[in-house]
C-alpha cells in the first residue's frame, strides 16, 4: 500500500487542495489514520457526528518537528 503524506501548503492556505478548502480538516477518524499513529481527540466532533483526531503531514519545521493536523 502506498501512503501520500500531504505538506502544510497542501492542507492550509490559499494552495490547499479544494475538498480542505470546503470541508476543512475535521474529518471522521479511520482505520488508517490509527495505523498511521494519528492520535484520537477526547470527544471533540466533526459535521457527521464523527470523532476526529490529528493525524500527520510531509511538513516539518526547521527543527525537524513533523507539522501535525488537528481538529
Amino acid at each position: 500500500m502506498d501512503v501520500t503524506f500531504l505538506t502544510k501548503d497542501q492542507i492550509f492556505g490559499d494552495k490547499a487542495l479544494s475538498v480542505l478548502k470546503d470541508y476543512g480538516t475535521g474529518v471522521g477518524y479511520s482505520d488508517l489514520a490509527v495505523l498511521q499513529s494519528g492520535m484520537m481527540s477526547g470527544s471533540n466532533k466533526n459535521i457527521e457526528g464523527k470523532r476526529t483526531g490529528s493525524v500527520w503531514s510531509a511538513s516539518a519545521n526547521a527543527d525537524h518537528d513533523v507539522f501535525c493536523v488537528g481538529f
